[in-house]
């Protein structure tokens, strides 16, 4: 037995006894051990045995109870899915994601429709569910939220921004560190070892240089997010500003 809990938004409640006959419903399903319908907040806290049952038969249980459970629908794009021999290992993934209700991939658009529960998927559980059935997500999956949206948008550059810049400076420290064997005024020794450092320093400085303006290029790239910068965003702006002092 697996325990799993989910919270449904319930549709369709008028008083506190369409709560009680929505809570009867569910708590009848096939492996549900408990049920709580709120009316107030028009949700419903469900346990179950996600091996004997799972969301979209909690929302038929609903829905034969003469209500409804809200869902949202997203459609994207999968990278050289016609190329596939078969599409079940990726609606397979799909389906077992949290909250999922109906996965279904086709072939010749090469995109995949996901109806969910609003608030126990995300997009980023959906993409992660791409990614280990070997397929990979043409773009971002859009949020049905602008704010959740956002935020996604924003981690990801984070992300981007942060590797550039680790491995801007790890070569800017390298080459700094061949520019000051560039001034030693000591002579190069019978086998030449200030030559080599010299000729190394020569070597990773231009490089440096185009790494410094590769970073410059996508801080100023990047979209600036409207109202106060949290911590998190303030991060990659001090990376940049740092890059392009280097």
């Amino acid at each position: 037995m697996r325990k799993a809990r989910i919270v449904l938004p319930i549709e369709g409640m008028s008083c506190a006894s369409c709560a009680v006959t929505v809570q009867e419903a569910l708590a009848a399903a096939p492996g549900v051990t408990s049920a709580a319908v709120n009316y107030a907040t028009a949700k419903a806290a469900v346990d179950y045995d996600d091996g004997q049952t799972n969301v979209g038969q909690l929302i038929k249980a609903v829905r034969a109870a003469g209500y409804d459970c809200g869902k949202a629908t997203v459609t994207f794009n999968v990278t050289d899915l016609h190329y596939a021999p078969s599409v079940a290992p990726l609606e397979r993934a799909l389906a077992d994601v949290r909250g999922v209700i109906r996965a279904v991939a086709n072939q010749a658009t090469e995109t995949v429709t996901v109806d969910y529960v609003p608030g126990v998927t995300t997009a980023e559980d959906l993409e992660r569910a791409v990614a280990s059935a070997g397929f990979e997500v043409a773009e971002p999956i859009a949020a049905e939220d602008p704010v959740e949206r956002e935020r996604i948008a924003r981690q990801r550059e984070i992300r981007t921004l942060t590797g550039k810049f680790a491995l801007a400076a790890v070569v800017a420290v390298v080459a700094m560190a061949g520019s000051m064997l560039l001034m030693a005024d000591r002579p190069a020794g019978v086998h030449g070892t200030f030559k080599q450092f010299d000729l190394l320093g020569r070597l990773l400085m231009p490089l440096a240089v185009a790494l410094r303006e590769w970073v410059s290029s996508a801080c100023s790239r990047s979209p600036s997010s409207p109202g106060p910068a949290s911590s998190s965003t303030r991060a990659p702006g001090a990376a940049c500003a740092i890059a392009r002092r280097t």
